[in-house]
C-alpha cells in the first residue's frame, strides 16, 4: 500500500507540475511595463478574460483528471476552493489584513473578482461530473478575527485552522453520505 501511495504522489507531482506550466504560461500573457512614476500598467497580449478562461479550463480539467486517477487507483479525492480576501465581500477585512493582507497590483493581477464567480460556478460542474468539490469562499464571511498573513492567500494559524475543521467536516459529511469508511 504504501508503494502505490508513494506511486500515486509522484503522479500527482508530476500533473501538478504540468499544470503549473500552463497557468505559469497563461499568466505570462500578462506583463507590466513602467509607464512612469513608479507606476506600472498592465498589458495584455491576449484578452485578460481569455487569459482567465484558459486558466479555469486547465485547473478544471485538471481537477477531473486527478479525480479519475484517484478513483481508479481507491483513492478518495476531495476539491476544495479556499477563500481568498481579494473576493468581494467573503469576509469583512480588519484594519490590519487591510494594510499586510491586500495589495493593489496584486488585486489587479489574479483578478480574483473576475475570477472566483466563474470558478464557483465551475465547482457546481466538477460536483455533476463526480468530483467531490466544495466551495469554500464564503468560509470567512463572518469572520471578525484576522486570517490572512500576506498579499497573496495565505492564511495565518487562526485561519488555517478554521479552513482544516472545514475540510474535514466536509470529508466526514461526504463519507457519512456516500456511507464510505476510513481504511
Amino acid at each position: 500500500m504504501r508503494k502505490d501511495c508513494k506511486t500515486f504522489t509522484a503522479i500527482i507531482n508530476g500533473i501538478d507540475q504540468i499544470i503549473t506550466k500552463k497557468i505559469n504560461q497563461q499568466t505570462q500573457k500578462i506583463t507590466t511595463s513602467n509607464i512612469g512614476d513608479g507606476e506600472e500598467e498592465l498589458i495584455n497580449k491576449e484578452s485578460k478574460e481569455q487569459i482567465i478562461k484558459n486558466s479555469i479550463e486547465i485547473w478544471k480539467n485538471s481537477s477531473k483528471m486527478i479525480n479519475r486517477l484517484a478513483k481508479e487507483n481507491g483513492i478518495y479525492y476531495f476539491h476544495f476552493l479556499q477563500p481568498n480576501q481579494y473576493l468581494p465581500n467573503s469576509k469583512p477585512l480588519t484594519d490590519d489584513e487591510k494594510k499586510s493582507a491586500i495589495n493593489e497590483v496584486n488585486k489587479e493581477i489574479y483578478s480574483i473578482d473576475k475570477s472566483y464567480p466563474i470558478m464557483q460556478d465551475e465547482i457546481i460542474e466538477l460536483k455533476k461530473d463526480g468530483v467531490n468539490a466544495t466551495d469554500l469562499t464564503m468560509l470567512f464571511k463572518d469572520e471578525n478575527k484576522p486570517v490572512y498573513k500576506d498579499i497573496c492567500c495565505h492564511f495565518n494559524e487562526y485561519g488555517n485552522n478554521v479552513l482544516a475543521k472545514s475540510i474535514g467536516k466536509t470529508i466526514q459529511e461526504i463519507f457519512a453520505k456516500n456511507k464510505l469508511t476510513f481504511q
